[in-house]
C-alpha cells in the first residue's frame, strides 16, 4: 500500500511514473535524428522533394537551425523562391549562429532575393498573426514579419 510503510513505495512509485516520458524524449530525438540523416540521403541523390519531406519532420519533432539549413537548401534546389527565402529568413534567425554560418546563410538569402518580391508586414504594437489568403491553414507568423512572393 502506498500509503504505509517507510514511504519507499511512493517514491518509487513516482520513478516509474516518470521513466515513460523520458524515453518518449529520447525516441523523439533518434527518429529526429534517423529523419535527418534519410533527408540528407536523400538531398545527395537529388530527390528534393522527398529530403524536403524528410527535413520537415526532423524539424518538428527537433528544431534546430542545421535542419532548417537543410530545408532552405532543397527549397533553393526546387527554384521554390518565396519558401527558400521564407527558410533561410527563418534560419538567419536562429540565435548562436556562428559569423561563418551566418555569412554562409547570408550568402545564400542574397541568390534568392533577385527572385521574389518582398513585403514587410508591421503592426502596433508588434506580434499580431499574419494570415495571408488562407486562414485555415495557419499564420505566416507574428509581425514584424517579411514576406515574400513572386514578382509582379
Amino acid at each position: 500500500m502506498l500509503g504505509r510503510g517507510t514511504g519507499v513505495t511512493p517514491v518509487l512509485a513516482a520513478v516509474v511514473c516518470t521513466a515513460p516520458a523520458t524515453g518518449a524524449l529520447a525516441d523523439l530525438a533518434t527518429e529526429a535524428d534517423l529523419r535527418f540523416e534519410h533527408g540528407r540521403e536523400l538531398y545527395r541523390a537529388r530527390r528534393f522533394q522527398e529530403a524536403l519531406n524528410e527535413f520537415y519532420v526532423s524539424n518538428r519533432l527537433s528544431p534546430n537551425h542545421k535542419v532548417q539549413l537543410s530545408i532552405a537548401h532543397c527549397l533553393l534546389q526546387m527554384q521554390r523562391w518565396k519558401e527558400a527565402f521564407g527558410a533561410f529568413s527563418e534560419y538567419l534567425a536562429h540565435p548562436g549562429l556562428s559569423d561563418d554560418e551566418r555569412a554562409a546563410g547570408e550568402g545564400f538569402l542574397a541568390q534568392v532575393l533577385p527572385k521574389v518580391a518582398r513585403v514587410r508586414v508591421e503592426t502596433e504594437p508588434a506580434g499580431a498573426l499574419v494570415f495571408v489568403d488562407r486562414y485555415n491553414l495557419g499564420s505566416h507568423g507574428v509581425t514584424p514579419r517579411t514576406l515574400a512572393y513572386e514578382p509582379g
